[in-house]
């Protein structure tokens, strides 16, 4: 996910100043930045811990099995590849769908003022809300497709012995590796600070 928000607050605003903007937007969705790469990097490791791992010594298959047989975590490979890539194409969709009802759910931002849309170009889909948000209500928006497409499947993939859920929920927890690095940065800003035409993507 590209990291759409930049700038920085420096220093302490003045006492009757009105909140201070994370930054501002950039005009489209760009490439995938270092620091973005870096943040997967470091997610996919975590979200293997906390999903794959546990799968394996509850259930006993996943880490070590033959990645040649007819099933790997349980997921039947005779499913038409193109069902997998169309499934996986479908859930980036998704992804920003929830973005967008973050912003309309926490935010209280009108539709009319969110935007989905893609640059096919450069092969990235983002939702774009054309409003400020709260500090609050950006957190929430970043983390409600993390946990609708990523924790809850995989979460149930754990309890039920379901190897594709839980892969599924993998792969979606590093989808929102971008995420992750934007609440980071969000977090580390100044308390109170709101986001200014927040884009994820």
């Amino acid at each position: 996910m590209k990291l759409g928000v930049e700038g920085k607050n420096r220093g302490n605003p003045p006492r009757n100043a009105r909140a201070p903007a994370i930054g501002r937007v950039r005009a489209a969705p760009s490439l995938p930045t270092a620091r973005v790469y870096l943040t997967v990097l470091f997610v996919a490791p975590v979200a293997a811990l906390v999903t794959l791992l546990p799968h394996q010594l509850l259930w006993g298959t996943g880490l070590h099995g033959a990645w040649l047989d007819s099933s790997v975590f349980g997921f039947p490979w005779q499913v038409p590849r193109v069902v997998l890539v169309g499934g996986l194409v479908l859930s980036l969709w998704l992804h920003e769908l929830l973005h967008a009802v973050g912003y309309a759910v926490f935010g209280k931002v009108p539709w009319s003022e969110i935007e989905i849309g893609a640059v096919w170009t450069r092969l990235v889909v983002y939702a774009r809300c054309r409003v400020s948000l709260s500090r609050e209500a950006y957190r929430g928006a970043l983390l409600l497709p993390a946990v609708v497409l990523g924790a809850v499947p995989a979460l149930l993939g754990l309890a039920f012995g379901l190897g594709w859920l839980t892969l599924y929920g993998f792969v979606l927890l590093v989808f929102a590796s971008g995420d992750f690095g934007k609440l980071v940065r969000l977090e580390s800003s100044i308390r109170g600070a709101v986001a200014k035409r927040p884009v994820s993507g």
